[in-house]
This record gives C-alpha cells, sequence and structure tokens, in this order.
C-alpha cells in the first residue's frame, strides 16, 4: 500500500488540486484546480510551494507561500488535512481514493493515484523557517532575470510559461522575473534593482536586443556577475542576427542546435523551440542546483570570462564582415558582368558622352538587380559573398525572403548608392547617402535597404530540420537537407545561371534595345564617319522637294540644333552636342565648345530671327537640304570671374544645312556658311580677359 513518502520518492513532485490533472485529486470546493505543489528535498524534508490558490495551504495550520516540512508535519488543503509519512501508532489510509468536500471516500480517478493521509493537526509543529542555515550561507530561492528586448517579450511570455511547471521541480523555489512581469505603477529602476539578486540570467538574443540600449546596460551587469562567479548567462537565440560576433559566441547558445526560435523552416511548431529551451534551461537549473539545498550555498563556477563593453568591437566586426562580403560579390559577379557587357557592347560602354554612358550604366544596373535578387531569394539566402563570410539574408521574422523583397531590396541598394549617385557630378549626393547610410547603421545597426524592406543579415544556418515523431511504425530520425550532391555542385551551378542570365539579356539589347535607342552615338563613331565621309559630296541626288510633314521635322531638327548649341556653349557640355548632330558637324561644334574652355570663357547666343529658303531630298529620303538664313548675336563671359569679355553685334548668316536620318530621327550632319566671316568682337568696357 502506498503511502505519499513512497509516491515522493518516485515522483519527486506531487500536484494537488481539484483538476483532474493533479497528482492528487480532491473533489472539494474550498480547492484550487491546481492548490499546491510537494517537492522531497531530502529525506525528512519537504518543500511545499502554494500555487497561488485561494483558500491557501497551511504547514502545522500556519499558513505559507513556500515553505519546509517535516516528515511527521500536517499539510491542510482546502478542508482536508494530509500527513507526510504517518507515525508508526497511526493507520494508513486507503490509497488510490478521492476526497470530498465532507471527508467520505468517493471512487478513483481513472490514471492517478489520489490518496491522503489524514493525520490530526494537534501534530507539533516545524517551523520552514528552522530548515533555512542560520549564518546565511544557504538560498532560499533560485532567481531567474529575463533579459529581452520590448520586441521579444511575447517569447519571454512563452518561454515563463512553459517553465512554470519545470520550476517547481528544483530542489529549491524558482522566482522568475523580468520587464515583462512588471506591473502598472511599478518602479522600472526600483524593479530592475533586482538584477543584482540574480543566480541564473536568459539573454533572449536577437537583432532589437543587441541594439536596445537598455538591454545592453542590462547585459553589462550580467556579465559582470557572470565573470565574478555570481551567476550563470544562458543566451537564448530568438530571431537570427549576427551573434558570432557578440560574448554570447563564447557561451553555450540555447537552443543547443543554434537554430533560432521563430525558425520555421526548423522547428516542427513554436511548441516544439520553447519546450527544447524550456529542457536546456532546466538542465542548466538542475546542474546548478544538483548540490544545493537550503542548507548549502550555491556554487557558480564560471570559467569563461566575458569582455563587459563589447558593443564596439561587435560593430567594427560585423561592419568588417559586411565589407568583406560585398568586395567577395564584387570580384564575384559585378567584375564579370561588366567584362561580358564590354564584350559585347564595345567601347560604347565606357562612352565620352553623359547620355550614353548613363544608358548603359542603367543596362548594368538593372543586370545587377536581377542576378542579386535571384541569389537573395534562393535557397542560398545570399549573394556568393555572404554565403563565403557564413551569412545569410532573412525577413524580420527570420522566413526566407521572397523573389519581390529581394528585388526591392537590391533596387534601394543599386540605384540609391549606384545609379543615382553617376547622375551626380558634383558629388554632393553621393556624399549625402553614405552620411545617410552610416547614420542609419549607427541608429538601427541595419543599413538603409534592409531597414527600408524589413530584412536582416545574420549567421548563416545550417539548413537543417528539427526531429520528428516516427510515423507508421517507423523510428523517430532527424530530417536532414544538408549538403548534398546538389548542392555540392553549387558553384557550377551558380556560374551557369549568371552566364546564362548575361548572355540572353545581351543579346536582347544588342539586336532589339540598342538599334531602337535614339541619339546614343559616341564621339568616338561620329568622328570615324565624318573621316570616311569628309572626301564624299555632301548631297546625293537631293533634287526632290519633301512634303510638307517632312519639311516641319526638318526644321523642328534645324532649331533642335541650335538650341542645343546654345546650350552646350553656355554651359560648357558637349555631350549634349550628340543629341541634335552627327558626322562633321558634331566635331566642329565639340571643337568649339572645347576651344572655349581653354579659353576659360562661356558664350551667351541669341537667336534674333530665322529664315528657312529651300528644302531637297534625296529619292531614298534619308537625306536632306535646307538653304535657310538666321541672325544671331553673342555676348562672351570669363568663366572665371562671370564677367563680360566683349559683344557680337548681331549679324545675319546664309547658310545650307545637311541632314540624316538616324534611327528614323533627322539629325544635322553638316553646316556650310555662304559667308562665314562675322563682325568683330566689341570689348565689354575695361573688362580684362
Amino acid at each position: 500500500m502506498s503511502n505519499l513518502n513512497e509516491l515522493l520518492n518516485s515522483k519527486k513532485t506531487v500536484f494537488i488540486g481539484r483538476s483532474p490533472e493533479n497528482d492528487i485529486v480532491i473533489d472539494d470546493p474550498l480547492t484550487s484546480p491546481i492548490h499546491c505543489q510537494v517537492s522531497k528535498i531530502k529525506n525528512g524534508a519537504y518543500m511545499v510551494v502554494d500555487l497561488e490558490s485561494e483558500s491557501g495551504t497551511f504547514i502545522n495550520d500556519k499558513k505559507i507561500t513556500k515553505g519546509i516540512a517535516g516528515e511527521y508535519d500536517t499539510i491542510k488543503v482546502g478542508s482536508q488535512v494530509f500527513q507526510l509519512n504517518e507515525p508508526k501508532e497511526t493507520a494508513t489510509a486507503p490509497t488510490k481514493q478521492q476526497f470530498s468536500s465532507n471527508g467520505e471516500a468517493s471512487a478513483p480517478h481513472p490514471q492517478r493515484q489520489q490518496f491522503a493521509d489524514i493525520a490530526p493537526q494537534e501534530n507539533k509543529a516545524t517551523d520552514s523557517s528552522n530548515h533555512l542555515n542560520k549564518n546565511g550561507k544557504g538560498k532560499e530561492k533560485i532567481v531567474v532575470y529575463f533579459m529581452a528586448a520590448p520586441e521579444d517579450e511575447a517569447i519571454c511570455e512563452a518561454v515563463h510559461k512553459h517553465l512554470s511547471t519545470i520550476r517547481f521541480s528544483s530542489p529549491l523555489p524558482i522566482e522568475m522575473l523580468g520587464d515583462f512581469k512588471m506591473t502598472g505603477g511599478e518602479d522600472i529602476a526600483t524593479y530592475r534593482e533586482k538584477i543584482n539578486q540574480a543566480d541564473i540570467f536568459l539573454a533572449f538574443v536577437s537583432v532589437d536586443f543587441l541594439n536596445n540600449n537598455t538591454c545592453y546596460e542590462l547585459l553589462k551587469t550580467a556579465i559582470d556577475n557572470h565573470n565574478k562567479g555570481k551567476a550563470i548567462l544562458l543566451p537564448i537565440l530568438v530571431r537570427n542576427c549576427m551573434w558570432k560576433t557578440t560574448p554570447f559566441a563564447n557561451l553555450p547558445l540555447l537552443p543547443k542546435n543554434q537554430q533560432p526560435l521563430n525558425n520555421k523552416q526548423y522547428w516542427n511548431s513554436e511548441d516544439d523551440a520553447l519546450t527544447s529551451v524550456a529542457d536546456d534551461i532546466y538542465h542548466s537549473i538542475s546542474e546548478l542546483t544538483k548540490d544545493s539545498t537550503p542548507h548549502a550555498p550555491i556554487a557558480v563556477n564560471n570559467t569563461t570570462k566575458l569582455k563587459t563593453n563589447w558593443r564596439g568591437n561587435y560593430l567594427w566586426k560585423n561592419f568588417l564582415k559586411r565589407t568583406a562580403a560585398y568586395i567577395l560579390d564584387i570580384c564575384i559577379l559585378v567584375i564579370p558582368i561588366m567584362v561580358v557587357l564590354y564584350l559585347i557592347i564595345g567601347d560604347d560602354y565606357f562612352s565620352e558622352v553623359r547620355e550614353t554612358l548613363l544608358f548603359y550604366s542603367l543596362i548594368n544596373t538593372s543586370l545587377l538587380v536581377l542576378v542579386y535578387s535571384f541569389f537573395d531569394s534562393s535557397k542560398w539566402r545570399g549573394t556568393p559573398g555572404k554565403a563565403i563570410m557564413k551569412l545569410q539574408i532573412t525577413d524580420d521574422a527570420g522566413n526566407p525572403i521572397s523573389f519581390g523583397k529581394a528585388f526591392i531590396r537590391n533596387l534601394f541598394k543599386f540605384f540609391l548608392f549606384g545609379f543615382l549617385s553617376s547622375l551626380d557630378e558634383s558629388g554632393v549626393v553621393t556624399l549625402l547617402m553614405i552620411v545617410t547610410q552610416i547614420g542609419c547603421y549607427i541608429s538601427t545597426r541595419k543599413f538603409i535597404h534592409d531597414y527600408l524592406t524589413y530584412t536582416i543579415i545574420g549567421e548563416r544556418l545550417k539548413l537543417e530540420t528539427a526531429p520528428v515523431k516516427a510515423t507508421n511504425g517507423e523510428e523517430a530520425g532527424i530530417k536532414t537537407v544538408q549538403v548534398n550532391q546538389r548542392s555540392k555542385s553549387m558553384a557550377p551551378t551558380i556560374v551557369g545561371i549568371v552566364a546564362l542570365i548575361c548572355v540572353v539579356l545581351l543579346v536582347v539589347f544588342k539586336f532589339v534595345l540598342k538599334d531602337n535607342v535614339p541619339q546614343q552615338q559616341t564621339l568616338a563613331n561620329n568622328y570615324t564617319t565624318s573621316i570616311k565621309d569628309e572626301n564624299l559630296p555632301v548631297t546625293n541626288n537631293t533634287n526632290s522637294e519633301p512634303d510638307e510633314e517632312t519639311k516641319e521635322s526638318l526644321i523642328s531638327a534645324i532649331k533642335y540644333g541650335d538650341a542645343t548649341e546654345i546650350e552646350a556653349l553656355q554651359k560648357l557640355d558637349a555631350s549634349i552636342l550628340s543629341r541634335a548632330f552627327t558626322g562633321k558637324q558634331l566635331i566642329m561644334s565639340v571643337a568649339a565648345v572645347n576651344d572655349l574652355m581653354q579659353q576659360r570663357g562661356y558664350l551667351v547666343s541669341t537667336l534674333e530671327n530665322q529664315e528657312f529658303h529651300q528644302f531637297k531630298i534625296t529619292d531614298e529620303g534619308q537625306k536632306a537640304e535646307v538653304q535657310l538664313s538666321e541672325t544671331w548675336s553673342s555676348v562672351l563671359y570669363s568663366l572665371d570671374y562671370n564677367t563680360c569679355v566683349s559683344r557680337i553685334p548681331s549679324h545675319k548668316v546664309s547658310q545650307t544645312a545637311y541632314l540624316e536620318q538616324v534611327n528614323n530621327t533627322w539629325m544635322v550632319n553638316n553646316i556650310i556658311y555662304d559667308n562665314p566671316t562675322q563682325p568683330q568682337a566689341i570689348p565689354c568696357g575695361d573688362a580684362a580677359y
């Protein structure tokens, strides 16, 4: 016949209450569903813990929250009184019984041992304080302090719930503290002073925890106590981040498999992840208290000393790691793509014409966005550079990112800090973007493209899944998708995919896009064309008169050429001339701009009048000749002093313009002046040049 002592010898801990889940079930309205818990500390000593019951738990009629009872003490639960071990002269009560509120035995509850040893309440009282160490060296409880960012308090609540039953199996009571347990109106500073009482620190590691200044200050206190041997520090990886550059890299990380709690690719469920952590914490508590009782102090032996002020080193290491990955990606992806583009496009890829250069820069940037997005959203979770540096990219919840999210992220990355910077000749925009990037990293520990797209760069995780339960008679095992024959051939696959993308896009560009981009001839190509055509007739059977629509197109082309030349001579920007001119006229106009730059001057010209006299066009409609007269006036300014140097008075010029079609657009190829001599310039007062 079993008694309470025998049950405690086998189970160590017994739960008492009205709910059927208890080890002892009492059918009594004064008993709470889970009323109290009794644990055996050693022979003759038992820890009794009231589990926030309504009517309370009593040892020898003394109400307790936690207390230690001897083997002949009585415990009152509701209206029932139990004795831990009956004296020899006392008869043993029946076992496997439930107790009703009137004290009569009822039918036993299935699959539970329900019993009670009823003893008179007149037994000699034993105060729990008598079992405490009088010299103060003992511990009455174990204090566990939760340290987490506000974003991770829900995880703290979940871990706390999973520990709520396990903690009562400890030889000593366990008190759990943390910001998530603070009540409204409680003084925060006073509450956080309790951190110095902690025996165990639980650090819930995530990017928010590492970036939070309050958490950093609490962690410094925890590390200091850890180094002094006053407590142990248990880091728990909640969400993946670059934790290997923190002090936690020198400690056993929980879970032991180093898989973040939010990694849905690994854990079968959230409960599996939390149970694994709770088991690891309980194991640590058991190791800490296995030789500890209220009569003996807890011994902490920390041989690993951690750096207290670690954040500066952490930021620097992360920056270097990200920079190394970036440089590797330039070598592996960016440079090969640029080389392939150059081999297909030719010298135009490094054109001196601004519009052409920007166009090819746009093509290059678009290709990089596609390639990077492919790698970021693939099963490798990052580019080759990140893989080499053992980094990976996920969203804030730890999930792989989609191609759409990767595409948006790389748009921010390459267009904000790549293509748009190439538009900035002054360098001011580029400098502003660099300052913004640095500021964002300092304040959020993320680069701006990660911050805007809610992505995280963290340590690369092993590609595996959690243990699965056996089904259909199979033995439980581990599902692994670690490196196999397919992933071993990752490098050739990457090279093949990149090469295929490059070839397809460049073939499309070569035969489709390039021929439909107007005005993209470079100075070098135009110069070559002009030399070849220099000794050829400027007209080619231009005897036909064009229709009115063609005349309007020719007039528009000449007017556009005049406006472009006025802008180029004033802004000293020869690159824009290729919009309107080709052949010999382009070379002459560029030479005029270069001549002004050498003289440190710029020209402000005004077209006062324009008259068109005669139009001719070739039979094939590709070349035209227009006779016209224009009236011009100009002012030459000093580039250094921005003052007037000389004026060219209003004068009329008769000319013949020769045009040709380029990509279905009329452009001025050459201009022959009938009276090339212009009036003599008049100095602007006494201004020195």
